[in-house]
């Protein structure tokens, strides 16, 4: 190698150098527009349905019992929790949706 080639050799580093910091960058700022699209959701949003019930309307031992629709959720925990819905949502919405918060 003659004197000139060591001379590029440092604007080759820079050059790389200056490559992997944009390269850690756009890693960087997809990984904070994911995170912060993540925790949109979990703002809007309870969870995904799992299951669907419904309680026909009965009468036992003299009480009334209305019809009940309810719907059970996974939550971002991993919790499962009961919802009491409305018949209209209850026949909108499916196994696997996910159910937004009021």
């Amino acid at each position: 190698m003659s004197y000139l080639d060591y001379r590029k050799l440092p604007k080759k580093i820079y050059c790389i150098v200056i490559l992997i910091i944009v390269a850690w960058m756009i890693f960087i700022t997809g990984f904070s527009v994911g995170k912060t699209i993540q925790k949109e959701q979990d703002r809007l949003y309870v969870g995904r349905v799992i299951e669907k019930e419904h309680v026909p309307e009965k009468i036992k031992d003299g009480e009334r019992f209305d019809e009940a629709y309810y719907i059970v959720v996974e939550d971002n925990h991993g919790d499962y929790l009961r919802y009491s819905v409305s018949k209209d949502v209850y026949q909108q919405i499916e196994i696997n949706d996910m159910y937004k918060r009021k």
